[in-house]
Parts: structure tokens; C-alpha cells; sequence
């Protein structure tokens, strides 16, 4: 397998180091950095964003704080179709 073939049927959790299934990508759950390094800002524009709704607010249990990644790939394609609309 190509290395081309094989990053585009896995990808890296940044934080453990070790392939994610896509599959399971929808189960994953995202720190407020790795919310951050994804849209490629800051930790505070982040909180920002979920504060003026422009992210999905995030999920709490107890003291940890994580979104939920298919919400965040949700929230891309809606601007994405939002911007194909509007060009």
C-alpha cells in the first residue's frame, strides 16, 4: 500500500500517535487544542466561536471538555455549502 492510499484510509490521532479507523472518526472526541490545531487558530478563537455559536457548543462530563469530531465535520460542510451557495 501506497503511502498516499494509506493516509486516506486512516489518520493520526495526534495526541496517542496511532492510526483512527475512519470509521471511527465519528466517535471521536476533540480537546479545545485539538478543536484549535484542526481549524488551525487559537484555544481562546475556539471558545469564541462556541460562545457565538458558530462551532457546536462542546460536551461536559465532569471536569473534561470535548467536541464531538462528526459535529465539527458537520459544521465545515454547512459552511462549505453555505460558501458554494453564495460564489
Amino acid at each position: 500500500m501506497s503511502k498516499r492510499q494509506l493516509l486516506s484510509t486512516t489518520k493520526i490521532d495526534e495526541v496517542h500517535a496511532r492510526p483512527i479507523a475512519l470509521g471511527d472518526e465519528a466517535k471521536a472526541l476533540f480537546t479545545v487544542d485539538e478543536v484549535a490545531s484542526h481549524f488551525r487558530c487559537g484555544v481562546s478563537t475556539v471558545w469564541r466561536w462556541a460562545k457565538e455559536g458558530k462551532i457546536p457548543q462542546p460536551i461536559r462530563i465532569g471536569g473534561v471538555t470535548r467536541w464531538k469530531l462528526d459535529e465539527i465535520q458537520a459544521c465545515i460542510a454547512a459552511a462549505e455549502a453555505q460558501r458554494d451557495t453564495t460564489h
